[in-house]
């Protein structure tokens, strides 16, 4: 805004001496001159003036942060570091959050009416700005999170709050849903979501939330930057842009050895220093001082040791965050499974042992050649040359990628599962019904867990765990899919569309069990559930809507039950409890259903 308010200064000081100049130029001839310099600066300026932010935008989003310690915006990186600036701009870590500007807007305000629990809103489009409407109450959108699976929108109250818009574009089903429908949690509404206090802390750069509470209530919200930007990871940059305007001093900065005081670079830090850079916002980290936070901001800078001004969450609600052996539950907060891991406690790994921010795909940001074997082989070479030897299944199966077994998709995440980033070797591990699946057993989902044990003890030495009765009966995905908590059953029902897992097991009776979960009383369980009966049934899929009330959710179940009636797949093995098409073993899956752990369950990204 400052550039435009000097731009508009100079053009006045221009033509205002270009018209002192032509009020005394006695020669015509100096008359066209004039009038084209004018022109073209009256053009400029309007041209300006439209490609500005408008102020009642500016006004609606967090001001600049005023934190005296050298904030920088992303675009002053750009001259010197075109390509590392490329890169960051094509990822959804920029467009994290961003302005309600018709570029960055993907869902249709287009006057739609959106109606759910008694409530009705519309959303609409005027020129560039987008409203939502509840009866006489309208709103203004001023900024959205997301880009890659779902947009939320946000509109500013009278006294600073940024609120949620109380529903949410899900970009991969492309449809408007409640925003509780977005989470793994039970059907129902809660209250509204604030960006100020929360979100603002992994979703934008130099946070300032600014609330003062004693007083009046007020949000004075600032930030350096939207977004996860440069300066989430390099910190503040002003004094490294005054050190290198010298070209001189750049040329001799890039052939020395050392890195450069004025900057951070995370891949010259320890490693537990360059993975806190990541674990600021992938972690269930909470200010240790919240009340400081909330009134002065983030203290912590890239490069600090983040455990002086943070505390894991997880220690105080692991039940809800963890499973039993400490790994998250949770995708996007892989930090506390990463203390789990040997590799990391022992070793010399990081974050960026894998994953890079510049050479990667914008997917997962995976470093070259890394969602390969090769992530593990680099350190352990003594497998390189014969895979099977140590998997026991042939090098080109799926059983032999080393991700399946040491970081199985055990985590729930934005609708689906995750890996999990607790690296370890797989057990017979999810006996109770709130432990973290077998990786063995979310392949060959048509085996027990006492199978499992009985070839990791064969194969690996382990010891040989006593198993209750149904684990030596009851293939492992079923238990979990029946009588599980929520967590396992969205575990499950990811797994059973999985191609490379429906390969591994006699695959004809997972729509059966897939069936029942479209009925199940979280909402994400039931659209993980459809969304594995689409690639198992393809252009012959039921339609569903998750969102419906219970008599579409049963309609749906009984509708793929009948499509199952109709296959010719071979008789499954007994421990599936489906005795054939269309058929399952009704008294048995009842008595597990009604053994099924209902601890609620909340887990959102």
């Amino acid at each position: 805004m400052n550039e435009i308010v000097e731009y508009f200064a100079f053009a006045a000081w221009l033509t205002a001496g270009l018209l002192f100049l032509f009020a005394r130029s006695p020669a015509r001839r100096h008359r066209p001159v004039v009038f084209t310099a004018l022109a073209f600066i009256t053009t400029a300026a309007v041209a300006t003036s439209f490609h500005a932010t408008p102020l009642e935008t500016e006004r609606l989003l967090p001001g600049p942060n005023t934190q005296e310690v050298g904030w920088v915006t992303s675009d002053a990186c750009r001259a010197c570091h075109p390509g590392s600036y490329a890169t960051w701009h094509d990822s959804y870590h920029r467009s994290m959050t961003q302005s309600a500007a018709p570029k960055n807007v993907l869902a249709p305000f287009d006057g739609r009416e959106l109606s759910i629990g008694g409530r009705t809103f519309r959303v609409e489009q005027r020129g560039d700005d987008f409203y939502w409407m509840e009866g006489p109450e309208e709103h203004r959108v001023a900024m959205l999170t997301g880009s890659h699976y779902q947009q939320i929108y946000w509109t500013r109250k009278p006294n600073g709050t940024l609120e949620q818009f109380p529903w949410v574009y899900e970009i991969t089903e492309a449809r408007w849903v409640p925003s509780w429908y977005t989470a793994l949690r039970p059907e129902s509404p809660d209250g509204v979501a604030v960006w100020n206090d929360n979100c603002i802390r992994c979703h934008s750069v130099g946070q300032q939330p600014n609330y003062n509470q004693p007083a009046s209530r007020h949000w004075d919200t600032r930030v350096a930057e939207l977004g996860i930007a440069c300066g989430a990871c390099h910190g503040p940059a002003e004094e490294h842009i005054r050190k290198h305007r010298n070209p001189l001093t750049r040329y001799r900065q890039r052939h020395e050895d050392e890195g450069d005081p004025t900057i951070v670079n995370p891949s010259r830090l320890a490693p537990d220093r360059a993975t806190q850079v990541c674990a600021q916002c992938h972690s269930l980290g909470v200010p240790k001082d919240l009340g400081g936070f909330l009134a002065d901001g983030q203290q912590y800078q890239a490069g600090d040791d983040l455990w002086e001004f943070f505390e894991l969450a997880e220690e105080k609600q692991a039940q809800r965050f963890r499973w039993p052996d400490g790994g998250s539950r949770l995708g996007g907060r892989e930090y506390g499974s990463l203390l789990e891991s040997a590799c990391f406690r022992e070793g010399d790994m990081s974050c960026l042992s894998c994953h890079s921010m510049h050479a990667d795909d914008p997917q997962d940001q995976i470093a070259d050649r890394m969602e390969t074997d090769e992530a593990c082989l680099q350190c352990h070479e003594e497998i390189r040359d014969d895979i099977a030897a140590h998997t026991f299944h042939t090098p080109e199966s799926e059983g032999s990628r080393c991700y399946h077994c040491h970081m199985s998709y055990t985590s729930y995440a934005l609708l689906g599962a995750a890996r999990i980033h607790k690296i370890d070797r797989p057990t017979a591990s999810g006996v109770r019904t709130n432990e973290r699946p077998s990786a063995c057993n979310l392949c060959h989902l048509d085996r027990t867990l006492a199978w499992t044990a009985e070839h990791l003890t064969e194969w690996y030495g382990q010891p040989s765990p006593t198993l209750p009765s149904e684990h030596h009966e009851v293939a492992a995905s079923v238990l979990w899919a029946v009588r599980g908590d929520a967590v396992q059953r969205a575990i499950a029902a990811w797994h059973f569309g999985q191609p490379w897992a429906r390969e591994a097991s006699a695959s004809g009776w997972i729509p059966e069990h897939l069936a029942d979960l479209l009925t199940d009383p979280y909402p994400a369980v039931r659209l993980i559930a459809h969304r594995s009966l689409r690639q198992i049934m393809g252009d012959e899929v039921v339609p569903f809507d998750y969102v419906l009330p219970k008599p579409h959710q049963r309609e749906t179940r009984d509708a793929v039950r009948e499509w199952c009636r109709k296959q010719n797949h071979p008789a499954p093995p007994p421990e599936t409890l489906v005795s054939g098409p269309g058929a399952q073993q009704q008294k048995r899956l009842q008595a597990l259903r009604e053994q099924r752990d209902r601890t609620p369950i909340f887990l959102a990204e």
